[in-house]
């Protein structure tokens, strides 16, 4: 299989690893796939990670993951939308801070009527008169 050495290196420009934060049989199968280390002055992501996944050469095979999943990402047929497909498949929508885009009526309701409290306690309140500070002689 040959691999869109343009395609890892736009991806590994941006990562350390294929998948995830640490190496796994994702960066072993596509390391394999490689073969040879790529040119770095064309690649130099690519070959800053080949050189990289080369010194775990003694713990390949106890690496967790899955060699062939990543293998599809940079397989030199594939589409360019294939990598940003992936990508989008990984990233969850999920809202950590839960704001809702659809507000419940009765809660809007609730909201102006608060509203409009605070605003008469204001308008009725009395503001307080100013303070005057007289300059006082400490001899005297």
């Amino acid at each position: 299989m040959s691999l869109d050495l343009k395609a890892l290196n736009q991806h590994l420009s941006t990562r350390s690893y294929v998948e995830g934060y640490t190496p796994s049989q994702a960066d072993v199968g596509v390391y394999t796939s490689v073969g040879s280390a790529p040119d770095a002055g064309q690649y130099p992501h690519a070959a800053r990670w080949y050189k990289h996944i080369a010194s775990y050469a003694q713990e390949h095979e106890t690496l967790p993951g899955d060699k062939e999943a990543s293998l599809k990402l940079f397989a030199a047929g594939a589409s360019g939308a294939a990598a940003p497909a992936a990508a989008a498949e990984e990233e969850e929508d999920i809202d950590l801070f839960g704001s809702d885009d659809e507000e419940d009526p009765e809660a809007e309701a609730e909201k102006q009527r608060r509203l409009d409290e605070y605003n008469e306690k204001k308008k009725n309140k009395v503001k307080p008169v100013a303070k005057v500070r007289l300059n006082v002689d400490p001899d005297f």
